[in-house]
């Protein structure tokens, strides 16, 4: 058994489906609604363009702007006239022109391929407005499904563009009729384009209305530019009928020439005056109106077909809707998610960071207590000793060098005759003098056992100069309790 036996019954119900669902009484339908919204578009287009001219004529002071749109609703009306004859042209024409196509298979796979593109058209529009969070993608796959929905319904229904099935066509016949098939369905769909093109640039010239009524008037020659694509698109809409008809008919002139030269041989074989009447174009003597498509009745059935598509279209939008705001609020929620992460994270830094000076800090100050503590333990412990011992201590030493620098050894020599070391709390004191020069060059040390540090000052040559950064107002009480001798 083949694999794929399943697989295509299940692609052949689905057309016979789509056949059943989207008949010819749902296209004639469809197409009379549109037809009947045509006149409201082409009259809101009118509207909204002469409205943007308006607008555009206030903010830039242009009496021009005005009369253009007053140019573009004589122009609408105009358009919509020849749009409106046109579409009996187009429908005469399709009746008059009957034509076979041999595959009924033929028909069945671009009806397929068409359903197939209607629901990536969906899907994808979707998709793509939620991801991009705007609903531009949503209308584009919203037109492009509509499209394949009604060249679907053609291809699977074709007596909706006067054609036929029939077998005994040659190759080269074929040819000619399948593209002819193909340029009647541009032809069958004119309603349809004359009417949603229309809509669709009213919309637009709507929307240009309403933001041109935002803008100041630098930004109008913007906002015009923004709208020009709905003047476009309305014209093409109301032209659309004229240019396909002319398309249609010159096209299938040189088919029906292509068409002639390939039954040729046939004729001349069976003979002038037998020769049967053309498959695919009326003669005089086969009546137009036999080979035109009985007239349909739209049964209950197709109008509950019509309401399922107009529910699903719906859903779609609104679940385009409901996707595209709700990324937007999901993105917000995100945006302040992180922030207020971001926001915990610097706090949470910014406390860590605090811990750290505080402990820093403290272990600094435990270390700055420990120094104390071992600086007022080696100098009380001097008491009574030598001064010159509690100079030269290296704890001591390395204050004293760190206070004068290279002026160490010369202090350490006003000393050389010291007197005991004496503790005024919590000073502790030690002075002394040159060698044979006590009078003229003494020195005297002090530690303060609280704050650790050594202040010192020297009598020398009359005067007594206080070191490092103390004063005769700074200076420890004990260096100017002995600075008051040499007074």
């Amino acid at each position: 058994m083949n694999p794929m036996t399943l697989s295509d019954r299940c692609v052949a119900q689905l057309i016979a489906l789509f056949r059943q669902l989207f008949g010819v009484p749902a296209f004639m339908a469809a197409e009379r609604g549109l037809m009947q919204l045509s006149g409201f578009a082409a009259a809101a287009a009118a509207v909204m363009g002469l409205g943007l001219a308006v607008f555009a004529a206030i903010k830039v002071d242009s009496l021009s702007m005005l009369l253009l749109g007053l140019g573009w609703v004589l122009a609408v009306a105009v358009l919509h006239f020849i749009g409106a004859r046109m579409l009996v042209s187009c429908s005469l024409t399709l009746r008059n022109s009957p034509s076979d196509v041999s595959s009924q298979d033929y028909l069945e796979v671009l009806g397929l391929l068409c359903i197939v593109v209607l629901v990536a058209s969906l899907l994808g529009g979707l998709y793509m407005a939620i991801k991009l969070s705007a609903l531009g993608p949503l209308w584009y796959g919203l037109g492009l499904a509509t499209t394949m929905l009604f060249f679907a319904c053609m291809y699977l229904n074709p007596s909706l563009i006067n054609t036929r099935v029939q077998t005994s066509a040659s190759a080269g016949q074929d040819a000619i009729s399948v593209s002819v098939l193909t340029m009647k369905t541009f032809v069958r769909l004119a309603p349809v384009v004359f009417a949603v093109l229309t809509l669709a640039g009213a919309l637009s010239l709507g929307y240009g209305v309403v933001q041109l009524a935002k803008e100041e008037s630098v930004d109008v020659l913007v906002g015009g530019l923004a709208s020009a694509s709905g003047f476009g698109i309305v014209v093409l809409g109301l032209l659309y009928p004229l240019l396909a008809y002319l398309t249609f008919v010159l096209g299938y002139l040189l088919l029906d020439v292509a068409r002639s030269i390939l039954t040729l041989p046939t004729a001349l074989r069976q003979g002038m005056g037998a020769s049967a009447p053309s498959a695919d174009l009326p003669t005089a003597a086969e009546p137009v109106a036999a080979d035109a498509p009985a007239p349909v009745e739209f049964d209950p059935a197709q109008a509950r077909t019509l309401k399922v598509v107009g529910a699903v279209l719906a859903g779609v939008v609104v679940l385009a809707l409901v996707g595209v705001q709700g990324k937007k609020v999901y993105t917000d929620f995100q945006e302040r998610r992180a922030l207020a992460r971001m926001e915990q994270e610097r706090i949470e830094a910014e406390k860590k960071a605090e811990e750290e000076r505080q402990k820093a800090e403290k272990a600094q100050q435990e270390a700055e207590a420990a120094r104390i503590a071992m600086i007022a333990s080696v100098a009380t412990a001097h008491k009574g000793r030598d001064a010159l011992d509690l100079v030269v201590a290296p704890e001591i030493s390395e204050l004293v060098k760190a206070m004068l620098g290279n002026q160490q050894a010369a202090f350490e020599r006003y000393f050389a005759a010291s007197q005991p070391v004496d503790v005024q709390s919590p000073f502790v004191v030690a002075t002394g003098c040159m060698a044979d020069s006590c009078g003229l060059n003494e020195g005297i040390l002090v530690v303060n056992t609280q704050t650790g540090t050594v202040h010192a000052a020297v009598f020398f040559q009359g005067q007594v100069r206080f070191l490092g950064g103390d004063s005769a107002s700074t200076a420890p009480t004990p260096i100017r309790k002995w600075a008051l001798k040499f007074q």
